[in-house]
């Protein structure tokens, strides 16, 4: 299992990966714990944006594209 911890604006996302071959695992927003699967890269970009809203994601896009990338294969 591979994890990951993102901080983005005032969150910071907890990324847990199932596996090596697919991007699934759940994905936990600090402080208040909000947790959601994903199954797809996709699923993760769109929740992640969900998470920390429009505006910071907007702003720090290419900075967690890039955190994403050393773990997993994002083609985006």
């Amino acid at each position: 299992m591979r994890e990951l911890e993102i901080s983005v604006a005032s969150y910071t996302l907890r990324l847990r990966f199932d596996n090596n071959d697919a991007p699934s695992g759940t994905v936990v927003r600090q402080p208040d714990g909000v947790e959601a699967r994903f199954n797809t890269t996709d699923c993760l970009l769109n929740l992640m944006e969900g998470m920390v809203g429009q505006r910071a994601w907007q702003t720090h896009r290419e900075q967690i594209i890039s955190a994403l990338r050393e773990v997993i294969c994002i083609c985006a």
